[in-house]
């Protein structure tokens, strides 16, 4: 959603601002969006991975 600064209430625009550092100017446009972390790899998968790799690794070495 994009909101404009203009229809903002003075303690959203505070509040942007300290956010982001620096004055909003009422003919800016502020998008907000949420995101959520990737998921990490299980510890099974993580140990799978690792094994692969040191099998690479061992049979360019030798």
């Amino acid at each position: 959603m994009i909101y404009q600064a203009k229809d903002l209430s003075p303690d959203q625009k505070l509040t942007i601002e300290r956010l982001v550092s620096r004055s909003i100017s009422d003919r800016d446009a502020i998008s907000i969006r949420v995101l959520q972390p990737p998921l990490g790899a299980s510890l099974e998968r993580r140990r799978e991975v690792l094994d692969l790799m040191n099998a690479y690794f061992t049979q360019i070495d030798n």
